[in-house]
């Protein structure tokens, strides 16, 4: 168990004052011990709490919704497990979580690891984290279980497979290929290979840890968000609220993946000059990059418009697939980097709704922009998928 910290050893790794963690504990957001010593995941719970007061919510009325249990912010430290040897069989395991052996056997294969027989011998790291899928996920069924262990499977599988062909073509060909397989180059290859293999474990759990620290803090923002919409309460909204993009290349992942490493890295290559050279233009900036498309933050939502309308055009040329932007205007969460929110999910979801070569807007972001070259054609009303409420949306056109 990790180590208690004072108020000002939790403030220090949050980077926060000390003062705020002395306020939070008052407001019962987080509870020292008898000790007044604090749980070190409690540094997590400090900077939410200072983005969320920085983007204009009240701390007074997320203490009130922690204290009704209407918000909740635990689950912020990340917990691990160690291999072990064999413990019985997958039979016996099968008996011992009260499920089907054929499920059993299914879901180990849909994380793409061998379909096991009811006699093979199963270890105990693995025995360990089937029966707590099947207690911590009791409420999902059978093709949802397949389903979340297939995704983490792939994800793992595809990491793997890139992690032995870079090694590849960094070591096998640019060091054996070059030096030959003398004893002393040989030796140094297999060095590469072990540090490799530790920094690809250690790679894979910090990673892990910094997407799902994002992932809490976005699901805790919109948790945050829903409760005070609930009570008629919003954040201090700006004059003028920044703005939103998400860029989408339908199609560019398999596109790289056809071309083959050489022509993929050079489209790469071509897409991220325009990518920043856009959003620097218009004094935006690109947040991060996601899988076919990427993320921007605005200050200004009228240069956020006419940013998409040149990205429409110059991203399509440099890679050679369909562009499209969703976008939305309206208050924030920021924190490490990255924004979080109902402006940034309805944006996404803006995106997703758009046609190739369209720049979609919400009724949000068109009401404050006044730019010339800019005019915005209606859509109207739109139900997007995963947000409670329609969204007014119009397309951004040139004049």
């Amino acid at each position: 168990m990790a180590a208690r910290l004072t108020a000002q050893e939790v403030a220090e790794r949050a980077g926060r004052p000390e003062a705020l963690v002395e306020r939070l504990a008052s407001l019962g957001i987080f509870i020292p011990d008898a000790e007044g010593r604090f749980d070190p995941s409690d540094a997590h719970l400090v900077r939410l709490m200072a983005a969320f007061e920085e983007s204009g919510i009240s701390l007074d009325d997320v203490a009130r919704g922690f204290a009704s249990g209407d918000l909740t912010y635990s689950g912020m430290g990340a917990y691990f497990t160690e291999p072990e040897p064999y413990a019985g069989t997958f039979g016996e395991l099968a008996e011992r979580v009260g499920r089907p052996f054929d499920l059993v056997a299914r879901l180990v294969s849909s994380f793409g690891l061998p379909q096991p027989h009811p006699a093979d011998p199963v270890r105990a790291d693995e025995a360990a984290i089937v029966e707590r899928l099947f207690s911590t996920w009791e409420l999902a069924d059978d093709d949802e279980l397949l389903q979340f262990a297939r995704v983490r499977g792939d994800a793992m599988r595809r990491l793997a497979e890139s992690g032995i062909a870079f090694y590849d073509t960094v070591v096998n060909r640019r060091l054996l290929d070059r030096e030959g397989a003398r004893p002393e180059v040989t030796a140094r290859a297999r060095a590469i290979g072990e540090r490799a293999a530790a920094l690809a474990k250690d790679l894979v759990g910090w990673l892990y840890d910094r997407h799902f620290e994002r992932e809490l803090v976005r699901f805790s923002t919109d948790a945050t968000e829903a409760y005070l919409e609930r009570l008629g309460i919003a954040p201090t909204r700006e004059r003028t609220p920044p703005a939103i993009a998400f860029l989408d290349l339908t199609g560019y992942t398999a596109l790289t993946e056809e071309r083959g490493d050489e022509a993929a890295a050079e489209l790469a290559g071509a897409l991220a000059a325009v990518v920043h050279e856009t959003a620097r233009a218009h004094g935006g900036e690109a947040v991060k990059w996601l899988g076919d498309g990427v993320m921007f933050h605005f200050p200004d939502p009228a240069e956020a418009v006419a940013a998409a309308l040149d990205l429409v055009d110059r991203a399509a040329a440099a890679v050679g697939v369909p562009a499209r932007v969703g976008l939305n205007a309206g208050p924030v969460v920021f924190q490490d980097g990255d924004y979080f929110g109902r402006t940034v999910n309805v944006a996404a979801r803006i995106a997703d709704y758009a046609r190739p070569g369209e720049v979609l807007v919400s009724d949000d972001a068109a009401r404050v922009v006044d730019r010339a070259g800019v005019e915005f054609r209606p859509v109207g009303p739109v139900a997007l998928k995963g947000v409670r409420e329609s969204v007014t949306l119009a397309t951004a056109l040139r004049a």
